[in-house]
């Protein structure tokens, strides 16, 4: 925003003669949503106000003032800085979304594949556990045992943060360590 709004603003008032204050608001309307897709809500939002400035300053008469004359102009501005936000809050999110939904695939697939192996019989516990810090990149797994109205459910919880680097075993008494919040319940095996 900081290098092209300035650009844009050169190069629409050298080619003053060709482009109307629409077209000039379409112009800076693309670098709004540009910048929130890249910088997110808040840099975009910055973005729209200092872009109705420029076009208030530079291409709105009375020109090189922060007047406005004519009520159509200003409410062109107006609408400009409105659809700016509301495309930078619907960029923000969808966005957030996307992102959201690969990760939550990639997890998908990782916990199918770790469920798969247990049912296969093909791996064991230690394995298991080892491959979900890794792929996880976690400094630390415990799995914990817990009685539940007579079934004892295994749960893998998982801390952020930690100085072991390897895996504890699974046993009566065992608690999650206190090194960082709890991620998530990844995986319950029911025995």
């Amino acid at each position: 925003a900081a290098i092209v709004l300035p650009l844009l603003t050169v190069v629409l008032h050298w080619m003053d003669s060709e482009l109307n204050l629409p077209s000039d608001i379409l112009l800076y309307l693309a670098v709004v949503i540009v910048v929130a897709l890249i910088g997110g809500l808040w840099p975009a939002l910055a973005t729209a106000v200092a872009a109705s400035l420029l076009l208030n300053y530079y291409f709105t008469p009375p020109r090189y003032a922060f007047t406005i004359s004519d009520r159509n102009n200003a409410l062109a501005l107006l609408f400009f800085i409105g659809v700016g936000a509301l495309v930078s809050v619907l960029v923000e999110r969808v966005v957030r979304r996307t992102t959201e939904a690969g990760r939550a695939q990639a997890e998908a697939a990782i916990l199918a594949g770790l469920a798969g192996g247990i049912l296969r019989g093909e791996t064991s516990l230690e394995q298991i556990l080892g491959r979900a810090r890794e792929t996880f990149g976690l400094t630390s797994v415990t799995l914990l045992e817990r009685v539940d109205d007579a079934a004892d459910v295994l749960s893998l919880l998982v801390a952020l943060a930690g100085d072991d680097d390897g895996v504890t075993g699974a046993g009566r008494g065992h608690r999650s360590p206190d090194r960082g919040p709890a991620v998530t319940d990844l995986l319950n095996l029911r025995g």
